[in-house]
């Protein structure tokens, strides 16, 4: 399996400036960045310009790449989202992450799923226009919170454009499905993949709780994980989230990117 060794700019690790961000990350052995715009990057698409230049700059100080846009913006916002791929094509990056509608348990889920099944449509004449795939991920509390929903709200679609972040970490908060069944499920619309890791556990109080935890230590099988991916051919960017505030250090980080090189280069 070809899987290349990124990090997404969220978590507490992201409040460091873009030069000590990319700096580290490379110190650790991460190839790439996934650039977050929106509430963690540039509030204004009028920023984009020079938000993304500063990104450019650093990554490439440090030896990296970009890998990939990550934009907070709804489906309908197709203006914005514009500004976004004419970027991304500008860089020759191939993945625009959107959002999904959010909903509420107490909405009806079909009529939710249709709005968000006519939003992506209309994204895929843009999506060409630009040569950019644009990814949707499997995120609790959103219409494709598993890889099932995420197919059903994607399918009769061109997988040439639009596409799926698989994420299994996000799947143990809501939506777990078996690593062989979700890559199955997900088929064509695989595209890209977030690497984290999160455990259910009792806090004092009695609640349960799910943080996000080191890679080897949560409920994810990650060489199970890779074992899927490489079955079914997968190529591409593992991002790794790094959400925890003791998660900012070299050594936390080093750790799991070593974790995740070694289920990748697993004898099989």
């Amino acid at each position: 399996m070809s899987l290349t060794i990124g990090v997404i700019q969220g978590g507490p690790v992201s409040l460091r400036e873009p030069e000590d961000f990319c700096a580290l990350m490379a110190s650790c052995g991460i190839r790439g960045v996934e650039v977050c715009t929106g509430p963690r990057g540039a509030h204004d698409p009028a920023d984009l310009v020079a938000y993304l230049a500063r990104w450019d700059q650093a990554t490439a100080a440090a030896g990296l790449v970009i890998s990939s846009l990550n934009c907070s913006l709804q489906p309908d916002r197709r203006d914005d989202i514009a500004l976004l791929f004419r970027a991304a094509a500008d860089r020759g990056l191939g993945i625009v992450k959107v959002d999904v509608s959010p909903y509420d348990v107490r909405d009806p889920y079909e009529p939710l799923l249709a709005h968000a099944c006519e939003n992506w449509t209309a994204l895929v004449p843009l999506a060409r226009e630009y040569g950019i795939k644009t990814v949707a991920e499997v995120h609790p509390k959103i219409v494709c919170h598993s890889p099932s929903a995420m197919r059903r709200m994607l399918e009769g679609l061109d997988p040439a454009w639009v596409g799926a972040i698989y994420d299994p970490g996000n799947m143990v908060f809501e939506g777990w499905e078996d690593p062989w069944e979700a890559v199955d499920i997900l088929g064509p619309y695989l595209a890209h993949l977030h690497v984290k890791n999160l455990g259910w556990r009792r806090t004092a109080e009695g609640k349960w709780e799910c943080p996000s935890v080191a890679l080897t230590e949560g409920q994810v099988d990650w060489p199970e994980v890779c074992r899927q991916l490489a079955r079914v051919g997968y190529q591409g960017w593992g991002v790794l989230e790094f959400l925890a505030p003791e998660m900012d250090n070299a050594e936390w980080i080093r750790r799991d990117v070593q974790a995740l090189a070694a289920a990748i280069n697993q004898e099989d």
